[in-house]
């Protein structure tokens, strides 16, 4: 369902090279103090729900808040993605549940490809920043925490170099 909701910014006959997004990782942070609120109020179930009415409440409203924003963390990352295709790059930005912006760039205006790691995690996890900068100085897209920057930053040189490829 959700790469449906994706491909369907294609154009018919185009093809997808790749598809990138943020590395995982990098939301291990968020994810991990996500879940031990959610097991937190899981172990504390018996006396949050013994304890009345006001603290079942609170037992429930907190279970399904904390379950709806890990789906609404996920569904963001999931669906912020660039996409590279035989014809363009196609940038979908995913701010909130029900706001996007989507970026289209032709391989023709494509002018530098740069990436960027910076610091220890992003060295030791092969992660980092890719910069792609066209003619008009008004845009240029950036993909930040990717995974092996270096091989994106490749294929999308390729691409920009040879469009018929």
């Amino acid at each position: 369902m959700f790469s449906r909701i994706l491909l369907n910014q294609l154009k018919p006959g185009e093809q997808v090279i790749i598809v990138v997004r943020e590395y995982l990782i990098t939301k291990l942070g968020v994810f991990t103090i996500l879940a031990a609120v959610y097991f937190g109020l899981l172990f504390f179930m018996y006396s949050l729900l013994s304890g009345g009415f006001a603290t079942s409440i609170v037992f429930i409203v907190g279970l399904f808040g904390i379950a709806l924003y890990i789906f609404r963390t996920f569904m963001i990352w999931y669906l912020d993605v660039m996409i590279v295709s035989h014809q363009r790059l196609l940038d979908i930005d995913q701010r909130g549940m029900f706001n996007k912006t989507v970026q289209e760039i032709q391989w023709k205006v494509v002018e530098d490809v740069v990436y960027q790691q910076r610091g220890v995690f992003q060295s030791v996890f092969n992660y980092g920043t890719v910069i792609v900068k066209t003619n008009n100085a008004d845009i240029s897209v950036e993909l930040h925490h990717v995974y092996n920057p270096k091989r994106i930053r490749d294929i999308i040189s390729e691409y920009a170099q040879n469009p018929e490829t």
